[in-house]
């Protein structure tokens, strides 16, 4: 018999589902970084190792900004301001593995 998934919708509950989809996200970031990398002429893989170390530092700082915005003195407050928090670190990691992905893809599909 299928045991049933137990579901926590709580805030603690959600951030925590949201943290393991991040996590998930990152992993496959990372694995498609590296296939991505193998693929490129050694001239042009400096050029993706510079842009990802960009976009971890946008990462950081957009991060450490939607923190500051989710201060009670700016948002008004509310439990909810962690899920949002949370919800917008998953985004720009889940955005990045798809761009990642996608420019791997393209080019092992025109290589076809």
């Amino acid at each position: 018999m299928a045991q049933r998934m137990k579901i926590d919708n709580t805030i603690v509950g959600m951030n925590k589902a949201i943290q393991e989809m991040s996590s998930a996200y990152d992993q496959l970031l990372n694995k498609y970084y590296n296939r991505l990398l193998k693929l490129l002429k050694p001239q042009d893989k400096a050029t993706l190792v510079t842009t990802q170390k960009d976009w971890l530092q946008f990462r950081d700082t957009e991060s450490k900004l939607i923190r500051t915005l989710s201060k009670d003195e700016y948002s008004g407050g509310g439990t909810i301001k962690s899920n949002i928090i949370t919800s917008s670190y998953a985004d720009l990691v889940v955005k990045r593995c798809i761009d990642i992905f996608n420019y791997y893809n393209n080019i092992v599909q025109s290589s076809k």
